[in-house]
């Protein structure tokens, strides 16, 4: 088999997965569930991959976790230093939007077995761990107005539903500008919502 005939197999193979982990979850995905979708024999799988944890983590890796967790974060940082009124007419802020889009859109498979069906694997609190990063890191650069002081778990709970929102949208549109539009107005929403809690002065 040449080079390029393996390669076009194993790609098949981590497109299938990456399709079939999406929908069932790391637990309730099997091999054969793998094989049937990519057209291929089990055996022949396993002459790519050794396991079903190999597969997995060939297609959700560290590095594509912590850069998700990054932009994430940036997103979020970028309106903290510019301020919240100013986010509408930014338009670095319009750029890293897009970007930010994009980003979820083409990795949209990806994104919806990190955040809702990685049990069974060291990715199974990713989305819980990013909340309280995000929460973290929330409290640790912005001023809280008095009255909000000692309440803070109220930000896990609505970055918690931001992100569900987020994920919902991705799993039911298909087309880039749908995602766009509703992502932006979830975002939006959420931000200018986020004025009452903070320091104005």
């Amino acid at each position: 088999m040449s080079q390029i005939l393996k390669d076009n197999v194993r790609n098949k193979i981590i497109d299938s997965a990456l399709v079939e982990f999406s929908k069932k979850g790391f637990i309730e995905t099997s091999m054969l569930n793998v094989a049937n979708t990519a057209g291929v024999s089990v055996g022949n799988i396993y002459r790519y991959f050794k396991n079903k944890e190999e597969l997995f983590y060939t297609i959700i890796r560290n590095d594509f976790a912590k850069n998700l967790k990054k932009r994430v974060i940036e997103r979020i940082n970028f309106a903290n230093i510019i301020g919240f009124n100013n986010v509408k007419n930014n338009t670095d802020f319009q750029r890293l939007d897009v970007d930010f889009v994009k980003f979820c859109f083409e990795n949209k498979y990806k994104l919806i077995i990190l955040f809702d069906k990685a049990k069974g694997t060291t990715f199974e609190n990713f989305k819980e761990e990013l909340i309280l990063d995000i929460k973290n890191h929330l409290v640790s650069t912005i001023i809280i107005n008095k009255e909000f002081e000692g309440s803070q778990d109220i930000f896990t709970i609505i970055y918690a539903n931001l992100i569900q929102g987020m994920i919902e949208i991705v799993k039911k549109e298909e087309n880039l500008q749908n995602i766009s539009k509703q992502i932006d107005s979830i975002i939006k929403y959420h931000l200018f919502g986020f004025l009452i809690f903070f320091n104005k002065s």
